[in-house]
Order: C-alpha cells, then structure tokens, then sequence
C-alpha cells in the first residue's frame, strides 16, 4: 500500500489532497462532509473583520452547461468571504472544526483577511486564530474580484496580491505576529513569481496558488448577462487546470518554500499533475460542487493505485519530477529559420487508419489528403510539422518523425523530442 504521507511547512498531513478555501470549510457542519472523505487538510472559507458584511449579496452559483459544448464544469460565482460575523465563527464554529480535525488527523488551515492595507489587523486576527487553535494560515492575496460595498477604500486579497510590496508588508505583519506557519494564496492575474519571491522574503512558509480568475456569461436568448449582472468570480472546472498549472510551475521554479497547488483539479490525474509540478499538497474546489464531496475519497484512491502502479513509496518520489525537465521557450535549440519543406512531418500508419478524414479536416495549414487506397499524403509546401493531426487522429495512427533520421518526434505523449542542432 502505498505511503501518501507528506510535510508541509513541519506538518505531517496524511495525504497531499485537501479542501480549499471554499463553502466547504465555513461551518463544522459543512466541514464534516469533506473531512469525512479522508482528506489530508482543510481550509476554511475566508474569514475576516472587513466591515459592511450585512449588506454584501448571499453567495450565488449558477452552472453554465445549459449553454453547451465546453460549458459542462462551469459556473459563475460569488462568495466573497465568510458570511458568518467574526466572533461567532471565532467562538461557535472555530472550536468545533478543530475539534472535527484533531479527530479525524486532518491539518485544520485557516483562510483569513485583514482590513487590507491597515497591515497590523492581519496580525491581531492571526493572534485570534492561532489561539483558537489553527495549525496555519493561509493569507487570502488572490481574491475576492469585487470592491467591498461599504468600505471602498480598503484594498482587498487580489489587489495586494497583484503588489509585490504590499504583499510584503502584509506577509511580514502576519508572520511576525504568530508561531505558526503562513501561507500566501496567489492571484494569477499578478507577475506571480514576483509576488511569490516577495511572500517568502517576508517570512512565508508557504505558498498556494491559484484563486479563479474573474467570469461573465451572456444568455443570447435574453440579450443579458446570465444571473447577476457583475463581473464577479467564474469557476471552469478541469478548464482550468492548464493555465493554472503553468502559473505554479512559475511559482515552484521560483521559490524555495513548499507551494500547495490550486485550481482545475478534477481526477487523480490532476493531483499527481500538480505534484510532479513541485507541489507539496494539492486542493480542491469546484469538483466539490460540480460532481459531490465523493470525489475527494475517489481522488485519494486514484492516488494510492497510481502509486501503487508505478511503484512509488512516498509521494516524495515523484514530486517535482517534471518540473525538472521545464524549459524556457527561449532556452530551446532553435532552426536557423522556418524552412519548407519541413524537416519534421506526419507519418502514417494505414493499417491503422480508418479514413475518417479528421486529420485532413482539421489540419490547420490544409496539407494533408486521406487516401486510404493509394497512402495518406503530406503537402510539403505547407505542412510544418505541427503535431495537430498527430493528437486528433482517434486511432493513434499518426506520428511525426524526423526525416533525415526516421526518429519519432511526436507520438502524442510526453515530451517533442528536440531535434533540432543547435
């Protein structure tokens, strides 16, 4: 069986999957449900002493797959920070989440705000919560989107998180105001490397990343926004997760502290992705609403057997593994210049070939012809080995090789073999 144990920041949690910062984690009773499912850590929803609570919209979610094709895992949401006044939440719900994780071995991280650039409340909400029992903090730089109604001056989560030295100021308050560790959640709509470097100069023990990024629809049929008519936060689902992972690829090549991955995370998959990435933990949040709180348990179980496959002992085996191998694009051995015909181009498998004409179809230069009785045929004059049809054909019948050696470049898994001489 494998071992899914892992350290962060000097706490050992049983397993690299946690609950992010989300409704999930505002009350005991909505903790109860993911911890249940043998996660390793949580975090609570955001919580903060910003003026004008009362007055914020309730939390909406409006999924979007009505609208079709590649809508499936999305919605547009707002909730902005915990909805529950401070010290109830500090005195009533607080206590009983600890409690809630101490049995259930589950690290309890709290998601808090201070009242933005007024940097010594981060420090006395901090104090607050390390008394209440928090094992760390995570500092929300990343969200929410929207200005808060009554005190429009204060700066909030993705504005300091967009600052590099705001960030600084407001990590170095918290950090020096407690023992126990801080964690700093990213926005990535920042220079997040930038921002990251400056979070661990100041003390940060950590780093998460990332928030969602803003979101709209608009319903043709009624010429208006679909829901509320704001910009608010816009959730994709398994969308996500490319861009997301490449902003903490930027992170983890950058920083030396241990970074908790966010955003896309769907299947296991996603979990090992993240942490092949350089990620220490892994967290979890429109999975939850969009397929249940199962999904936690069935991620976790797709963990032990994908280790268990490969043979791994500890997640620590293969964590950064990838990261290793990331280039810059600049870095790459480069052709003197684009030349035609292309020294790399699609080979065929007519065995394999079906002649259901999606490689030609969707060529994006139009240089291929299917021609099951005579062999498939490359225009030489436009194709540029791209790899497109490589990854489209369902039968895998495609590869893209090198000419002048016959070595496969592209076969539609791991890395384009570089061929070029620099």
């Amino acid at each position: 069986m494998a071992d899914t144990r892992v350290t962060m920041c000097g706490l050992e949690f049983k397993n690299p999957i946690l609950s992010a910062a989300d409704d999930f984690g505002s009350t005991a009773r909505m903790a109860r449900r993911v911890v249940e499912q043998g996660i390793g850590g949580l975090v609570s929803k955001t919580v903060h002493r910003i003026p004008g609570m009362g007055q914020w919209p309730r939390p909406w979610h409006f999924p979007i797959k009505k609208f079709g094709e590649g809508h499936e895992q999305g919605f547009i949401c707002s909730e902005l920070y915990c909805n529950i006044e401070y010290d109830r939440w500090l005195n009533e719900e607080a206590p009983k989440m600890v409690r809630l994780c101490r049995e259930n071995d589950v690290r309890f991280i709290v998601s808090m705000s201070g009242l933005g650039t007024e940097f010594e409340t981060w420090g006395q909400i901090a104090r607050d919560l390390e008394q209440v029992g928090a094992e760390m903090l995570e500092l929300n730089l990343g969200g929410p989107h929207a200005k808060f109604q009554v005190r429009e001056d204060v700066e909030v989560g993705r504005t300091i998180g967009m600052d590099p030295d705001l960030a600084y100021e407001v990590v170095e308050a918290t950090v020096k105001a407690v023992s126990i560790p801080v964690m700093c959640k990213m926005t990535p709509m920042s220079e997040i490397a930038l921002v990251a470097l400056a979070c661990e100069r100041a003390g940060a023990g950590a780093i998460s990343a990332n928030n969602s990024l803003y979101g709209m629809h608009i319903d043709v049929e009624t010429g208006t926004p679909f829901g509320n008519p704001c910009v608010v936060g816009c959730l994709m689902g398994r969308n996500f997760k490319n861009f997301s992972l490449a902003k903490v690829t930027q992170v983890t090549s950058s920083v030396k502290i241990p970074v908790s991955g966010i955003g896309g995370v769907w299947i296991w998959d996603d979990v090992v992705e993240y942490i092949m990435a350089g990620c220490s933990t892994v967290q979890v949040c429109s999975a939850k609403y969009l397929k249940g709180v199962k999904v936690l348990g069935e991620m976790l179980e797709g963990l032990e057997a994908f280790m268990d496959r490969k043979g791994y002992g500890s997640v620590e085996e293969f964590r950064g593994l990838a990261l290793e191998k990331v280039m810059m694009l600049r870095d790459l051995p480069k052709e003197d210049r684009i030349t035609l015909p292309s020294p790399i181009q699609p080979q065929f498998d007519m065995e394999a070939c079906t002649g259901c004409g999606l490689c030609e179809e969707l060529c994006p230069y139009a240089a291929l012809t299917v021609d099951t009785e005579r062999g498939n045929r490359v225009d030489e004059e436009y194709c540029l080995g791209c790899g497109m049809c490589v990854g489209q054909c369902p039968e895998d019948a495609i590869k893209l090789v090198h000419l002048a050696t016959g070595n496969v470049v592209w076969e539609n898994r791991g890395l384009h073999r570089i061929w070029v001489k620099d």
